[in-house]
């Protein structure tokens, strides 16, 4: 494929690959700093592993990124709960047939991922934020899809998830997120 792309189409895409997760990384990350926030004790355990990571990975970055499944996972769990895409659409190439509806092929389809993110039929307790049940060891690959699945997924997926892992990682350790609310009472 390389021998049909321009020197101008890579560059293109290159750039498209860079600029095009800047607003959709930093909205996940600002969800993800609003959901640890409401749940101080979920930043300490976050703090442990990442402070237990950087001990045993000697300054590895590449050992501490695997070191770190509760960053992951609450990663993937703001994704469900806040998606920065609200669904994603695929144009069938088959016929299918589901609970009973034929799709005829060639039909664009939907998956609302802020339905299925908080459906009780996919998640248990779905409106809670709960990073720790994306590290049970069930594979349920289509249950975490923020950056779509098969060949279509987002080009960016690997980039985006590292750099937001490494952002979590740097802020973690010296930082406390407390909420605040401005112009609310305390009983409210």
């Amino acid at each position: 494929m390389l021998d049909k792309l321009s020197i101008e189409d890579i560059k293109a895409s290159v750039t498209e690959l860079m600029a095009g997760g800047v607003d959709t990384t930093s909205i996940t990350l600002l969800w993800t700093l609003y959901e640890l926030a409401r749940h101080p004790g979920l930043q300490e355990e976050l703090r442990a592993e990442i402070q237990a990571a950087r001990a045993s990975s000697d300054g590895d970055i590449t050992q501490m990124l695997k070191a770190v499944p509760l960053v992951k996972g609450a990663l993937k769990e703001t994704l469900r709960l806040h998606p920065v895409a609200v669904s994603l659409q695929r144009y069938i190439t088959k016929d299918i047939v589901i609970q009973n509806y034929h799709i005829p092929s060639g039909t664009l389809v939907q998956l609302g991922l802020y339905a299925m993110g908080r459906s009780p039929h996919v998640f248990p307790r779905p409106e809670q934020y709960q990073p720790s049940r994306w590290l049970r060891g069930e594979q349920s690959y289509f249950r975490s899809l923020g950056f779509g699945f098969g060949p279509r997924q987002c080009l960016g997926r690997r980039i985006a998830e590292t750099e937001m892992q490494l952002f979590l990682i740097h802020v973690s350790p010296g930082s406390i997120l407390n909420l605040t609310r401005i112009g609310v009472q305390e009983n409210q």
